[in-house]
């Protein structure tokens, strides 16, 4: 069993895409699809599993927090 396309596996619709503009579809839902999984509790090796990445620095790019990610993690400090 190969690698999960990360686009198939996010949004069937793009199977029938031409090869060029489904590549470039691929490419420009990674970083949303990778943030949102992690964001909802995926862990990290689990979605470079997804993405086909074996390196999981490849990975890190995809999910860096925002300031929004950060200012909710200051004030769940806060918080608590």
């Amino acid at each position: 069993m190969g690698k999960p396309d990360a686009a198939k596996v996010a949004c069937p619709v793009w199977r029938g895409l031409g090869g060029n503009v489904r590549r470039k579809a691929q490419r420009a839902a990674l970083p949303p699809y990778a943030k949102n999984l992690v964001d909802s509790g995926v862990r990290l090796e689990k979605v470079a599993a997804l993405l086909g990445h074996s390196n999981l620095n490849t990975t890190r790019i995809y999910v860096t927090p925002n300031q929004k990610d950060l200012k909710q993690a200051v004030e769940g400090l806060v918080e608590n």
